[in-house]
């Protein structure tokens, strides 16, 4: 299977009955066979593995291309993302959340630039609030703009050479759950020798109404997860090298 995958996609599942169903076939019914789907069963609590075994049995000629990885106890977004991309065996990882979905066509419009060359590929992205649909167009994806939340850091919104994650030992951090997205982003766009932004495309769905996510329930841990990723990423800058040049922005 490994010669023939050019894109993992990783689901971390936890709290999600009402939306994976939506998330799932969003992925599977992509007109694609070079893609792996990898779900990680962070011990959640409700039906939504039940969901997600029931829908997967419809898509008989993707199951061969499908893993559903259980944790033994909860370890959070962090490490449900790390595990996915642990397992991935694909050229390029896409992290989709499970409340999340994305646009039909979306990887047979990424596929083109799966080429090798680019390591980073980001794109506009749409909000479903309720289902009222609305787009939201990011500002142009630099290392700076990141830096200072001039645009979003979230990692859904890109897919990643995988390669970039093990040649510069950039991962998520178990424990670190809010900010886990900037914690990635930030190091990946810098370490990233060639990264392009698809401003003409919306090719991901982000859900507002899920308030039992991971991302729901902020507590003084959130706040604490903010200050440890800011600091292990000015750490990394200064490490590399890169601290000077864009010390306004750090």
């Amino acid at each position: 299977m490994r010669d023939t995958i050019r894109l993992s996609i990783l689901v971390p599942v936890y709290g999600t009955e009402k939306y994976i169903e939506r998330c799932a076939r969003s992925v599977l019914e992509q007109d694609t066979q070079y893609v792996e789907y990898v779900f990680v069963n962070d011990c959640t609590k409700d039906k939504a593995v039940d969901v997600l075994n029931k829908t997967i049995e419809e898509y008989p000629n993707a199951q061969s291309r499908i893993k559903i990885i259980n944790h033994e106890k909860n370890l959070g977004l962090a490490g449900a993302r790390l595990t996915g991309l642990q397992n991935a065996e694909g050229d390029y990882v896409w992290f989709v959340d499970s409340d999340d979905y994305i646009e039909r066509n979306a990887i047979a419009e990424l596929l083109p630039y799966m080429d090798g060359v680019n390591d980073l590929i980001a794109f506009n992205y749409m909000y479903d609030k309720d289902g009222e649909i609305s787009r939201f167009t990011e500002k142009p994806f630099t290392v700076s703009n990141v830096l200072i939340n001039a645009v979003s850091p979230s990692i859904w919104k890109c897919v990643t050479k995988r390669s970039l994650f093990f040649d510069n030992g950039i991962f998520p951090i178990v424990g670190i759950n809010v900010s886990e997205d900037y914690l990635l982003i930030a190091r990946l766009v810098v370490a990233s020798k060639k990264t392009i932004f698809l401003d003409s495309q919306y090719l991901y769905y982000y859900e507002l109404g899920n308030d039992g996510s991971y991302m729901h329930n902020p507590d003084l841990k959130s706040v604490e997860n903010i200050v440890d990723a800011s600091v292990i990423v000015a750490r990394y800058y200064i490490k590399n090298g890169m601290a000077k040049q864009y010390k306004n922005a750090l």
